[in-house]
């Protein structure tokens, strides 16, 4: 008889991420992200990430952004 047939196992935590621009902490799962030139940006929300895109443009000028010439 197998004696770890009826032990109990914990269950695991998931992974944790924080939003790139509130610093919230959040699952893994429930994370939208945005792929930076040399990172990979993790965001809580829609909102977030839409502030991210906004903050992004204003700093980088309107020369930077292909879809803008």
């Amino acid at each position: 008889m197998d004696p770890n047939k009826y032990k109990r196992h914990e269950p695991e935590e998931p992974e944790h991420l924080n939003c790139r621009v509130c610093l919230k902490e959040i699952p893994s799962s429930a994370a939208h992200t945005a792929e930076g030139v040399d990172y990979i940006y993790h965001f809580c929300g829609v909102e977030c990430l839409e502030e991210w895109k906004q903050k992004e443009k204003r700093d980088e000028g309107p020369l930077n952004h292909p879809e803008d010439v």
